[in-house]
């Protein structure tokens, strides 16, 4: 219901969530993970800040491939999730390169920042830079 009234929306908007832990099993953070890539391809959503959700890449994939879909998303941050080198360089690499909005980028894993992260933000700078 809540998900519907957001992608229904008409009027840009940001969504915060702050530790909004999703579940502990794969299917729940899937699901998750898909109902957010919903709102990036519906339009409406310009921000999306991810603090400590318990995504995981099951729930951050299909996050990552609706960016080459977004057309409206302009800032996306991520903070406090476990990604791992793999599925930095197969899964947010490519969906940064495709993507055409997003001016501002903040990606931190719970551990340091992987090269292939650090990257994908230069990605998005030189895109400002513009």
């Amino acid at each position: 219901m809540v998900l519907a009234a957001l992608a229904a929306r008409t009027t840009p908007f940001k969504l915060t969530l702050d530790r909004n832990h999703v579940g502990e099993t794969l299917a729940q953070r899937l699901t998750a993970g898909t109902q957010l890539a919903q709102l990036i391809t519906a339009g409406g959503l310009e921000t999306l800040q991810l603090y400590g959700c318990n995504l995981g890449e099951a729930g951050l994939a299909p996050i990552f491939e609706a960016l080459s879909r977004a057309t409206q998303l302009s800032k996306l941050s991520v903070f406090s999730e476990e990604l791992s080198r793999e599925f930095a360089r197969d899964v947010v690499l490519p969906a940064v390169r495709d993507n055409t909005s997003l001016w501002s980028l903040d990606l931190h894993n719970a551990g340091a920042l992987l090269p292939e992260l650090r990257e994908a933000h230069d990605i998005v700078a030189a895109r400002r830079q513009r």
